[in-house]
């Protein structure tokens, strides 16, 4: 090779290598630190509002995020608002008003108001006999359905006026209900950690033991917008037909799943334990992004993921507790 060529070669070389580190560096637009205010305690689940605020349940308390500030809403000057700071989930009602679920009790969050009212209380629904929320879904109408661990199905209006039970399921063999997903077509599919079984909107079961106990547990539940109900479980990521009620495994993530959500492109970001997959279900293709995670973002272990109406994921975890992504 004479030494223009090998010149060419180096500077391709060098080329490349300095465009897979850019992509990377682009990749990771912001990362939060305990510094930032957050802490370091384990992040459940994420949520965003009609102000552009992401809201992060936490095992010490609720927070409120933006690109730059980070603020705890359940404590006033150090002293906690509540009786207890584990917060498992948040979900947005309308523009005023967020579910904020706790170990042991749900609770309305005036967000105007700083506000948060026990659902229970003599104030607020005190009908409600369920204690804490395992699940929710968000109905056509902007309505949820909740679901506690005992199998009762609640619904409550958008404006939160109004509070209906449904019907109650049938006692888990694994003692608590927490898998809730509303199809499209307005079918329900609930479960537990080994069970999951489709039911209709009145409580009558269609399909029981559609989850298979011998692959372990699963995780979540999601359905894209092509209407594919995906499984994240203990040895893979699964898909349901909903016309056969079959079950196969996605060959190219034979990994733990988490939890996936879909992009604005139709693609999905698998959470794996240790990593991050994106997925591309049309050609059937996996991009890892295990590495720049952790070096860019700082998070060993992500957990969960939120894809935000800018198209950006925010992704939290060990580690630095959270990160945003492009």
């Amino acid at each position: 090779m004479n030494k223009q060529a090998l010149t060419i070669v180096v500077c391709l070389c060098s080329w490349l290598l300095l465009s897979a580190f850019a992509t990377a560096s682009e990749l990771v637009q912001r990362v939060f630190t305990a510094r930032d205010g957050l802490g370091n305690s384990a992040i459940h689940d994420m949520a965003t509002d009609d102000y552009g605020f992401v809201w992060l349940a936490t095992e010490e308390g609720l927070y409120r995020v933006s690109n730059n500030v980070v603020r705890r809403v359940d404590n006033e000057e150090t002293q906690s608002r509540l009786d207890e700071e584990f917060f498992v989930s948040v979900t947005k009602l309308d523009h005023q008003h967020l579910l904020a679920v706790t170990e042991h009790n749900a609770y309305l969050y005036d967000i105007s108001e700083n506000a948060f009212h026990r659902f229970g209380s003599p104030q607020l629904f005190p009908e409600f006999d369920s204690g804490s929320l395992t699940a929710t879904a968000v109905l056509p109408d902007g309505n949820l359905l909740l679901l506690s661990a005992e199998g009762k199905l609640w619904r409550l209006s958008r404006d939160a006026s109004h509070l209906q039970a449904l019907f109650m399921l049938p006692d888990s063999d694994d003692g608590r209900w927490n898998r809730l997903l509303l199809l499209k077509d307005g079918r329900l599919l609930l479960g537990s950690v080994h069970h999951l079984a489709l039911y209709d909107q009145q409580g009558q079961v269609i399909q029981d033991e559609l989850w298979n106990a011998n692959s372990g547990s699963y995780y979540s539940l999601y359905q894209d917008s092509h209407q594919r109900v995906w499984i994240s479980g203990q040895d893979g990521l699964y898909r349901l037909n909903l016309d056969s009620l079959h079950l196969s495994v996605v060959p190219q993530i034979p990994f733990l799943c988490r939890m996936v959500s879909e992009d604005s492109s139709g693609n999905l970001w698998v959470v794996i334990r240790g990593g991050l997959l994106k997925y591309y279900p049309q050609e059937q293709r996996i991009v890892s992004y295990k590495d720049q995670l952790k070096q860019r973002a700082g998070i060993d272990s992500p957990n969960k993921i939120l894809i935000d109406s800018h198209g950006l994921l925010w992704v939290s975890g060990t580690g630095n507790p959270l990160a945003i992504l492009a």
